[in-house]
C-alpha cells in the first residue's frame, strides 16, 4: 500500500510541481525581469554547493538503518544519535560558510554585475545559507521516515511545500517585494516542514536518539562508506552548478537565465526518474542483505522499463512541442535553450533509467569505482566547459557535460554493473532496449502536425500534444509492453471503470 500510493503521489507531485512551475517561472520573469531572475538562480546554484558538507551521510542512512535494525533497537537509536549530532554541526558550518561567500560576491561573479546586483546577491546568500542549514536538519528525520517506508506522509509533505511557496510568493510580488522576499519565503516554509517531519518521526514513528562510546566505531564506518557518496555529490554539484557559475563568470546575467531555464527543464527528467526509484531503496537494501542478485536484476529491469518509457514520452513531447513551449513559457530570447535541452537530455536517459543500479552499488558497498571514475570526468567537464563557453557562448556549457555522461554514466557504469556488481546487464538491455523504439513514430507524427498546423496558441499546443501522447501510448501498449505491464494497465483501467460506474 505504501509503495503503490507513494509512487502515485510521487508522480502526482512531479506533475503538480511542474504544472505550478509552468506558471511560477514566467511570473518570476515578469515581475523580476530576466537579469534579476538570472541573479536569483545563479546565487542559488552557488550556495547549493554547500550541500557537499553532508559528506554523503544522507545517502548512507537507509543502508545503515537496515543493518542496525537487523541487530537491536539500541543500534538504530545510536545511528540516529550520530546523524543528529553530525547534521547539527554541519548546519552551523553551512551558515558560517554562507557568510564568507556572501562577503566575497565580487570575486565570484562577473564584473558586469552592477553594485545593486552584488548587494542583492549578498542578502540572498545569507538567507540561502540558512535554508541549507535547515535542510541539513530536515534530512535526519526525512531519512528515518523513508527508511520506515512511510512514503505517503513524505509525498504529502512534498506536495504541501510545492503548493505553499508560489501562493505566498505571488502575494509578495504583487505588493512589490523582490527576490530577497522569495528567499525568505523558502526559508520560512522549510522551517515549518522541518518541524512537521520532526514531529512525525519522533511522535508517530517513535524515533529515538542515544549517545555513547559505541558511536565512534559507527561514525567511522559511516564516514568510510559515505566518503565515496560525497564524491558522487560533488560530481553532481559540479555537473549541475559549475557550468552556470562559469557562464556567470564569462558571460552575462541574461546568458545565466538561459542556462537556468535549461537546467530547470532538464530537472523534470531527473524528477520523473527519481520519483519511482526512491520508492524502492529500502527494498534494494533488503534484497542485498538476502544476497538475491537474481531478484535485484529483475527489479532493475522492471523499474528501468517503466522509467525509460516515461522519460521517452517526455523527451519526445519536448522534441515536438519544445520550441513552442519555451516561447509560451519563458518568452523571447530563449530559443537556443531548445537545442541545449535536447542535447543534454538524450545521454542522460541511460543513467536515469538505471538509478536502481546506483542504489544496488551503495547497498553492496561497491560504489567506490563509480565515485572515482565520475569524479575524474567531472574535472574534465569543468575544463571543457570553460574552454567551450568562451568559444561558443552559452551553448558551449553543455558540451563537457554530454561527453562526461556518455563515457562515465553510460559506458563505464554498464560494464562495472555487469562484471563487478552482479547485475546481468545483458538481460537488462535485452529487456529494456525495445522501449527505445517507442517514440520514433509518435515524434514523426508530431513533427508533421507541427509543420501542417500553426501552433501559436495553447489550444493547438494541447491538441498536438494529446495526439502525440495517444500515439505514443498505443504503440507502447501494442508493440513494446510485456504481459506483466499490459496486465497492470488493464487492472488499473478496470478499477477506474468500476469507480466511474459507481459514481454514475
Amino acid at each position: 500500500m505504501q509503495k503503490r500510493i507513494g509512487a502515485l503521489l510521487a508522480y502526482l507531485n512531479v506533475f503538480v510541481q511542474n504544472g505550478v512551475y509552468l506558471l511560477y517561472t514566467p511570473l518570476l520573469l515578469s515581475f523580476l525581469g530576466k537579469s534579476q531572475y538570472g541573479l536569483f538562480q545563479l546565487t542559488s546554484q552557488t550556495v547549493n554547493t554547500l550541500t557537499i558538507l553532508m559528506m554523503g551521510f544522507a545517502g548512507a542512512y537507509v543502508r545503515f538503518y537496515w543493518v542496525a535494525k537487523n541487530k537491536t533497537q539500541r543500534d538504530v537509536n545510536l545511528l540516529n544519535g550520530v546523524y543528529i549530532t553530525f547534521f547539527g554541526f554541519i548546519s552551523i558550518v553551512a551558515v558560517f560558510a554562507g557568510y564568507v561567500m556572501a562577503n566575497n560576491t565580487h570575486l565570484l561573479y562577473s564584473d558586469s554585475f552592477s553594485k545593486n546586483e552584488t548587494l542583492i546577491a549578498y542578502k540572498l546568500m545569507i538567507i540561502m545559507a540558512l535554508n541549507v542549514a535547515v535542510g541539513f536538519l530536515s534530512s535526519v528525520f526525512n531519512s528515518f521516515i523513508i527508511a520506515n517506508e512511510k512514503f505517503i506522509f513524505q509525498q504529502i509533505r512534498v506536495l504541501l511545500s510545492i503548493l505553499l511557496q508560489p501562493i505566498i510568493v505571488f502575494c509578495l510580488l504583487h505588493f512589490g517585494y523582490g527576490v530577497v522576499a522569495i528567499s525568505l519565503v523558502q526559508l520560512t516554509i522549510n522551517i515549518g516542514l522541518l518541524l512537521l517531519s520532526a514531529r512525525y518521526a519522533i511522535g508517530t514513528l517513535e524515533m529515538k536518539f542515544e549517545f555513547g562510546r559505541d558511536q565512534y566505531a559507527l561514525l567511522k564506518g559511516i564516514i568510510t562508506f559515505s566518503g565515496f557518496i560525497l564524491i558522487n555529490q560533488i560530481v553532481d554539484l559540479v555537473n549541475n552548478n559549475f557550468p552556470g557559475m562559469i557562464v556567470g563568470k564569462y558571460l552575462t546575467a541574461s546568458d545565466v537565465a538561459i542556462y537556468a531555464v535549461v537546467i530547470q527543464i532538464r530537472a523534470l527528467f531527473f524528477q520523473l526518474s527519481l520519483a519511482l526509484s526512491n520508492i524502492f531503496v529500502p527494498q534494494v537494501n533488503q534484497l542485498v542483505l538476502n544476497q538475491d542478485d537474481k531478484s535485484l536484476t529483475k527489479l532493475m529491469v522492471s523499474v528501468g522499463r517503466i522509467q525509460l518509457t516515461i522519460l521517452l514520452l517526455a523527451l519526445g513531447g519536448f522534441v515536438v512541442l519544445g520550441e513552442s513551449f519555451i516561447k509560451f513559457w519563458a518568452g523571447q530570447g530563449f530559443e537556443i535553450a531548445y537545442w541545449m535541452i535536447i542535447v543534454m537530455v538524450i545521454p542522460v536517459l541511460i543513467p536515469l533509467s538505471q538509478n536502481i543500479g546506483l542504489e544496488i552499488q551503495r547497498a553492496k558497498n561497491l560504489h567506490k569505482i563509480r565515485s572515482v571514475s565520475l569524479g575524474a570526468l567531472a574535472v574534465f567537464n569543468v575544463i571543457i566547459t570553460v574552454l567551450c563557453v568562451q568559444k561558443y557562448g552559452v551553448f558551449g556549457s553543455v558540451i563537457g557535460y554530454v561527453i562526461s555522461i556518455l563515457i562515465g554514466n553510460g559506458l563505464i557504469m554498464n560494464i562495472y554493473n555487469h562484471f563487478f556488481v552482479g547485475i546481468d546487464m545483458n538481460v537488462y538491455w535485452k529487456r529494456v532496449s525495445p522501449v527505445l523504439i517507442t517514440p520514433l513514430i509518435p515524434i514523426g507524427v508530431g513533427l508533421l502536425l507541427r509543420l501542417l498546423l500553426n501552433i501559436d496558441n495553447v489550444v493547438m499546443f494541447m491538441v498536438v500534444g494529446f495526439i502525440y501522447m495517444i500515439t505514443f501510448l498505443i504503440i507502447w501498449f501494442k508493440c513494446v509492453a510485456d504481459n506483466q505491464e499490459k496486465k497492470a494497465i488493464k487492472t488499473i483501467v478496470f478499477k477506474m471503470m468500476l469507480k466511474i460506474k459507481k459514481i454514475a
